[in-house]
């Protein structure tokens, strides 16, 4: 779920950025659809798609798109508009423009909105799992819950806590990877 509204928040963000018609038209379309509280949604899903992993992984993709779009957005947009002036003199396409300075630019945005998904992906997967799950930790930490077993709930919370840290984590590493200046700049 996580990596699919990683790829469709920044297919969007592109989208949106590259042909401003189309944002006028489609951001406050996602801003609306953002507001709509997601844990209504998780029941939703469950009787439109079943009880299988589709609803959750629909719930982690609502969750999660809007922070990377929204980073995505915020990075493409804050481009140093000397520089695209220059690509531009040297005859630079809109789409050159694009890949060559603009998306590098927005990776550490892109990032920031990356890094608040996954924790945000974990909680969508969680409650999730409390409408119409038999298993899994949301599972055990409502069952918990409703059978007074505080230590299986905290032991549950434990195990997602530590899920969203390495996740946070692994997605960290993969931002030193893609951008080593950015270490570089950090010392």
């Amino acid at each position: 779920g996580f990596v699919l509204s990683a790829v469709l928040g920044i297919a969007i963000a592109l989208s949106l950025v590259r042909f401003p018609s189309a944002s006028r038209a489609t951001y406050p379309l996602i801003v609306l659809f953002q507001t709509v509280p997601k844990v209504a949604l998780a029941p939703i899903f469950v009787i439109w798609f079943g009880f299988d992993l589709t609803p959750k992984v629909l719930l982690i993709v609502v969750i999660s798109f809007f922070p990377i779009s929204l980073n995505m957005i915020a990075g493409l947009r804050a481009v140093d508009p000397n520089l695209l002036l220059l690509m531009r003199s040297v005859g630079c396409s809109k789409s050159e423009m694009l890949w060559r300075v603009m998306v590098p630019s927005a990776l550490p945005h892109l990032f920031a909105g990356l890094k608040i998904a996954v924790t945000f992906a974990v909680i969508g997967a969680i409650v999730a799992e409390f409408s119409g799950a038999n298993r899994g930790l949301g599972y055990l930490i409502q069952f918990g819950s409703s059978q007074l077993q505080t230590p299986l709930v905290f032991a549950s919370l434990l195990v997602v806590s530590t899920i969203g840290v390495a996740l946070y984590y692994i997605v960290a590493l993969v931002e030193r990877i893609a951008m080593p200046w950015s270490e570089a700049l950090d010392k």
